[in-house]
């Protein structure tokens, strides 16, 4: 499925050849901090090769202290944007959901788009709205490809499998179209990890990649991606974990002491496995 064409686009901690990504990316997302949590590895990978990367959030969290919480969507934009700029990713290129239950006063550089996305895991959101959304993203940034979570959600969230199902819902819909628009966007996902393997944080640099049946070139193995039944993995590691923790310090309103060491534990903060999304 995959062909592994130029060893020089394969990046010394990955076996992911990065050309599959086009020039512009887009990290799909539900709420301010997932960038940070859950893609660090891959996103600074993607800087890292002169890629450029935008981001979509399409809720700013604000049902973390109560639903429609205005003031708390403010603080967390503005965390948002900080944490973007750690990955070096402009504010003219990060867009995010804007409720119609939130105030028109927010004042930001970032990418305004009206939507309903409340934030919640009661709240339920529109495959169909979020295929519109992405649509109105790609009109401002012409992506050439799109990462997000897998339907599982990597922590099982709704919102972030709700994600998952708009990408779906805009990929089938932008298949319909492709002869007429002359694009072509490939669709990526991370797989989410069981409950013990997302706690390993550190300890996974000293567990052989084989554990999860991948093959990393930073373990001097095999540069073949895995075989699974969806497809092949690929998988990004990230180091010392150090570029997350100072994307995750800019979300201070979600520091709190047991948000502080899942992300010390957390296996996202230090290695990403990803799948490209087929038919």
């Amino acid at each position: 499925m995959y062909q592994l064409i130029h060893d020089e686009s394969i990046d010394q901690r990955s076996n992911l050849p990065l050309e599959m990504f086009g020039d512009k990316v887009l990290i799909a997302t539900a709420h301010p901090d997932d960038e940070s949590a859950f893609f660090s590895p891959t996103i600074r990978l993607l800087k890292d090769s002169n890629r450029t990367v935008g981001l979509l959030s399409l809720s700013l969290g604000e049902a973390c202290d109560g639903p429609h919480n205005i003031s708390l969507a403010k603080i967390r934009l503005g965390e948002l944007q900080s944490a973007c700029n750690t990955f070096g990713i402009p504010k003219n290129s990060i867009f995010i959901g804007h409720t119609a239950s939130q105030s028109d006063s927010i004042n930001t550089s970032a990418n305004i788009l009206l939507n309903t996305f409340p934030d919640g895991k009661q709240m339920s959101w529109s495959s169909f709205q979020i295929a519109r959304t992405l649509q109105k993203v790609y009109q401002q940034y012409p992506f050439t490809s799109v990462l997000t979570f897998d339907y599982k959600g990597i922590s099982g969230h709704p919102n972030h499998i709700a994600v998952r199902v708009g990408i779906e819902a805009f990929r089938t819909v932008e298949k319909w179209t492709r002869n007429n628009t002359q694009r072509h966007i490939r669709y990526f996902e991370q797989v989410t990890n069981s409950l013990f393997e997302r706690l390993l944080g550190p300890v996974r640099w000293f567990v052989p990649c084989s554990l999860r049946g991948v093959r990393s070139r930073i373990f001097g193995q095999s540069k073949v991606p895995s075989e699974h039944p969806m497809g092949r993995l690929f998988q990004v590691c990230g180091a010392d974990g150090k570029p997350t923790r100072e994307a995750m310090a800019q979300h201070r309103s979600q520091l709190r002491f047991h948000r502080r060491w899942l992300n010390r534990m957390s296996f996202y903060s230090y290695s990403n496995v990803i799948r490209e999304i087929h038919d």
